[in-house]
Protein backbone atom coordinates (compact mmCIF):
# COMPACT_ATOMS: atom_id res chain seq x y z
CA UNK A 1 0.00 0.00 0.00
CA UNK A 2 1.77 3.32 -0.99
CA UNK A 3 0.65 7.00 -1.12
CA UNK A 4 4.26 8.34 -2.12
CA UNK A 5 3.01 8.98 -5.44
CA UNK A 6 0.54 11.85 -4.35
CA UNK A 7 1.29 15.06 -5.82
CA UNK A 8 3.01 17.33 -3.63
CA UNK A 9 1.37 20.77 -5.47
CA UNK A 10 -1.99 18.97 -4.59
CA UNK A 11 -1.16 18.14 -0.65
CA UNK A 12 -0.22 22.40 -1.09
CA UNK A 13 -3.64 23.22 -2.54
CA UNK A 14 -5.59 21.05 0.57
CA UNK A 15 -3.54 23.19 3.34
CA UNK A 16 -4.96 26.09 1.70
CA UNK A 17 -8.46 24.70 1.91
CA UNK A 18 -9.01 24.14 -1.24
CA UNK A 19 -11.90 21.83 -1.51
CA UNK A 20 -11.77 20.83 -5.00
CA UNK A 21 -8.02 19.88 -4.35
CA UNK A 22 -9.02 18.29 -1.46
CA UNK A 23 -12.15 15.75 -3.27
CA UNK A 24 -9.06 15.04 -5.74
CA UNK A 25 -6.92 13.63 -2.95
CA UNK A 26 -9.42 11.61 -1.67
CA UNK A 27 -10.42 10.14 -4.88
CA UNK A 28 -6.61 9.62 -5.40
CA UNK A 29 -6.24 7.46 -1.91
CA UNK A 30 -9.17 6.17 -0.53
CA UNK A 31 -9.33 2.70 -2.53
CA UNK A 32 -5.62 1.97 -1.46
CA UNK A 33 -6.53 3.33 2.33
CA UNK A 34 -9.51 1.19 1.98
CA UNK A 35 -7.84 -1.65 1.69
CA UNK A 36 -5.32 -0.96 4.22
CA UNK A 37 -7.75 -1.24 6.71
CA UNK A 38 -9.68 -3.37 5.78
CA UNK A 39 -6.38 -5.76 5.79
CA UNK A 40 -6.94 -5.15 9.45
CA UNK A 41 -10.20 -5.00 10.35
CA UNK A 42 -11.40 -7.51 8.32
CA UNK A 43 -14.81 -5.78 7.95
CA UNK A 44 -16.16 -3.29 5.65
CA UNK A 45 -18.54 -1.59 8.03
CA UNK A 46 -15.71 -0.79 10.19
CA UNK A 47 -13.60 -0.44 7.34
CA UNK A 48 -16.08 2.16 5.99
CA UNK A 49 -16.13 4.07 9.33
CA UNK A 50 -12.51 3.93 9.89
CA UNK A 51 -12.33 5.67 6.11
CA UNK A 52 -13.99 8.21 6.66
CA UNK A 53 -12.64 9.74 10.49
CA UNK A 54 -9.01 9.25 8.61
CA UNK A 55 -10.43 11.41 5.98
CA UNK A 56 -11.90 13.68 8.08
CA UNK A 57 -8.53 13.62 9.73
CA UNK A 58 -6.69 15.17 7.04
CA UNK A 59 -9.00 17.67 6.27
CA UNK A 60 -8.29 18.86 9.56
CA UNK A 61 -4.42 18.25 10.98
CA UNK A 62 -3.18 17.99 7.37
CA UNK A 63 -2.18 21.50 7.92
CA UNK A 64 -0.01 20.82 10.89
CA UNK A 65 2.51 18.32 8.70
CA UNK A 66 5.66 19.98 7.94
CA UNK A 67 6.86 17.70 5.78
CA UNK A 68 5.27 16.95 2.98
CA UNK A 69 7.16 14.01 2.26
CA UNK A 70 5.99 12.56 5.47
CA UNK A 71 2.60 12.55 4.49
CA UNK A 72 2.54 8.60 3.35
CA UNK A 73 3.78 7.23 6.51
CA UNK A 74 1.77 9.84 8.58
CA UNK A 75 -1.25 8.63 6.84
CA UNK A 76 -0.21 5.05 7.59
CA UNK A 77 0.35 6.00 11.24
CA UNK A 78 -3.25 7.64 11.39
CA UNK A 79 -4.92 4.70 9.92
CA UNK A 80 -3.01 2.32 12.23
CA UNK A 81 -4.76 4.51 15.52
CA UNK A 82 -8.00 4.73 13.51
CA UNK A 83 -7.56 0.53 13.49
CA UNK A 84 -6.56 -0.03 17.28
CA UNK A 85 -9.51 2.96 18.37
CA UNK A 86 -12.20 0.45 16.52
CA UNK A 87 -10.61 -2.84 17.69
CA UNK A 88 -10.38 -1.86 21.01
CA UNK A 89 -13.79 -1.12 21.72
CA UNK A 90 -14.72 -4.69 22.21
CA UNK A 91 -12.14 -7.06 23.31
CA UNK A 92 -14.38 -10.14 21.78
CA UNK A 93 -14.22 -8.76 18.28
CA UNK A 94 -11.97 -10.79 15.66
CA UNK A 95 -9.69 -9.83 13.55
CA UNK A 96 -10.38 -12.21 10.88
CA UNK A 97 -13.47 -14.53 9.90
CA UNK A 98 -13.61 -18.19 11.29
CA UNK A 99 -13.86 -19.68 8.17
CA UNK A 100 -11.24 -17.33 6.31
CA UNK A 101 -7.47 -18.27 5.64
CA UNK A 102 -4.79 -15.89 6.39
CA UNK A 103 -2.49 -15.95 3.31
CA UNK A 104 1.10 -13.53 3.75
CA UNK A 105 3.07 -12.51 1.14
CA UNK A 106 6.03 -13.38 2.68
CA UNK A 107 5.98 -16.05 5.47
CA UNK A 108 2.69 -18.29 6.57
CA UNK A 109 1.76 -17.59 10.26
CA UNK A 110 0.29 -21.27 10.19
CA UNK A 111 0.39 -23.60 7.05
CA UNK A 112 -3.10 -23.54 5.65
CA UNK A 113 -4.97 -26.96 6.67
CA UNK A 114 -6.00 -29.16 4.31
CA UNK A 115 -9.18 -29.05 2.07
CA UNK A 116 -11.78 -29.89 5.03
CA UNK A 117 -13.27 -33.40 4.33
CA UNK A 118 -15.17 -34.10 7.17
CA UNK A 119 -17.69 -32.32 9.86
CA UNK A 120 -14.90 -32.74 12.19
CA UNK A 121 -12.25 -31.19 9.80
CA UNK A 122 -14.50 -28.13 9.46
CA UNK A 123 -15.03 -28.11 13.22
CA UNK A 124 -10.71 -28.04 13.64
CA UNK A 125 -10.38 -25.83 11.17
CA UNK A 126 -13.02 -23.23 12.83
CA UNK A 127 -11.44 -23.59 16.05
CA UNK A 128 -7.94 -22.80 14.91
CA UNK A 129 -9.19 -19.74 13.04
CA UNK A 130 -11.00 -18.30 16.24
CA UNK A 131 -8.15 -19.11 18.66
CA UNK A 132 -5.79 -17.26 15.41
CA UNK A 133 -8.11 -14.32 15.85
CA UNK A 134 -8.13 -14.10 19.98
CA UNK A 135 -4.37 -14.59 19.67
CA UNK A 136 -3.92 -11.96 17.52
CA UNK A 137 -5.78 -9.84 19.21
CA UNK A 138 -4.28 -10.38 22.98
CA UNK A 139 -1.27 -9.28 21.19
CA UNK A 140 0.00 -6.19 22.32
CA UNK A 141 -0.91 -2.96 19.80
CA UNK A 142 2.35 -2.22 18.30
CA UNK A 143 2.87 -6.59 17.72
CA UNK A 144 -0.42 -6.61 16.56
CA UNK A 145 -0.20 -3.10 14.08
CA UNK A 146 3.35 -4.98 13.00
CA UNK A 147 2.64 -8.33 12.03
CA UNK A 148 -0.63 -7.41 10.38
CA UNK A 149 1.21 -4.47 8.27
CA UNK A 150 3.69 -7.55 6.97
CA UNK A 151 2.08 -10.43 6.52
CA UNK A 152 -1.34 -9.51 5.73
CA UNK A 153 -0.76 -6.23 4.08
CA UNK A 154 2.20 -7.07 2.47
CA UNK A 155 3.66 -3.67 4.02
CA UNK A 156 7.32 -3.15 3.70
CA UNK A 157 9.95 -3.12 7.31
CA UNK A 158 10.26 0.13 5.88
CA UNK A 159 7.37 1.39 5.60
CA UNK A 160 6.41 -0.14 8.97
CA UNK A 161 8.72 1.71 10.60
CA UNK A 162 7.19 5.53 9.06
CA UNK A 163 3.72 4.32 9.73
CA UNK A 164 4.19 3.50 13.38
CA UNK A 165 7.40 6.10 13.69
CA UNK A 166 10.03 4.24 14.98
CA UNK A 167 12.82 2.18 14.20
CA UNK A 168 13.22 -0.34 11.77
CA UNK A 169 15.00 -2.43 14.30
CA UNK A 170 11.93 -2.06 16.81
CA UNK A 171 9.47 -3.25 13.67
CA UNK A 172 11.62 -6.59 12.97
CA UNK A 173 11.18 -7.18 17.05
CA UNK A 174 7.89 -6.46 17.26
CA UNK A 175 7.21 -8.89 13.84
CA UNK A 176 9.53 -11.75 15.79
CA UNK A 177 7.68 -11.19 18.89
CA UNK A 178 4.43 -11.57 17.37
CA UNK A 179 5.51 -15.01 15.68
CA UNK A 180 6.64 -16.53 18.40
CA UNK A 181 3.45 -15.21 20.65
CA UNK A 182 1.54 -17.26 17.79
CA UNK A 183 2.94 -19.95 17.23
CA UNK A 184 3.09 -20.82 21.43
CA UNK A 185 -0.75 -19.68 21.12
CA UNK A 186 -1.10 -22.35 18.29
CA UNK A 187 1.48 -24.56 18.87
CA UNK A 188 -1.28 -27.82 18.59
CA UNK A 189 -2.37 -26.57 15.10
CA UNK A 190 1.28 -26.44 13.64
CA UNK A 191 2.71 -29.02 11.49
CA UNK A 192 5.34 -31.36 13.06
CA UNK A 193 3.85 -30.70 16.77
CA UNK A 194 1.91 -32.24 19.20
CA UNK A 195 -0.92 -30.37 22.00
CA UNK A 196 1.96 -28.90 23.96
CA UNK A 197 4.39 -28.00 21.20
CA UNK A 198 6.95 -30.32 21.47
CA UNK A 199 8.17 -31.87 18.28
CA UNK A 200 6.16 -35.13 17.21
Amino acid sequence: MRFADVDEQLLLLCRQDDEEAFERLCGHIQRDLYGFLYSILHDHDEADEALQECLVRVYKHLPQLKDLNKFPGWLLRMAVNQCNTQLGRSNARKLYPLDESIETPNERVLANPANAASPRDILERRQMMSELGAAISALPPRQRAAIVMFEVAGQSIREIAAALDCSEGAVKFNIHAARQKLKQSLAQYLPGRNAKGATA
